[in-house]
């Protein structure tokens, strides 16, 4: 049927560090998923680069006073722009902006 053509899911699981003074967080990357669901905790984690800083992101829905910043687009679309524009770091989201 084609339905689920193009569909993946990856899971991650970081337990807690009993040393954590002797990790590092992951790097700064673009995930190349269009949603990224992160269950949080206390500690948080979850940050986007806006204007030059690193800012925690608090998860809300979109409602009247908080409307999409971003045009609806088919996984594929998405997927194509992301694989097509190379590795630079940089995030394929822009792309899509309203």
């Amino acid at each position: 049927m084609g339905c689920a053509e193009g569909v993946l899911m990856v899971g991650q699981y970081y337990p807690p560090c009993p040393e954590p003074e002797l990790t590092y967080a992951i790097s700064e990357h673009a995930d190349s998923c269009f949603l990224t669901v992160l269950i949080q905790d206390q500690v948080g984690g979850l940050q986007v680069l806006h204007e030059n800083q690193w800012v925690d992101v608090h998860p809300e829905l979109l409602s009247e006073h908080n409307p999409p910043v971003y045009r609806e687009t088919a996984l594929r679309d998405y997927l194509t722009h992301f694989y097509g524009k190379g590795l630079a770091g940089t995030s394929a989201l822009s792309h899509f902006r309203i």
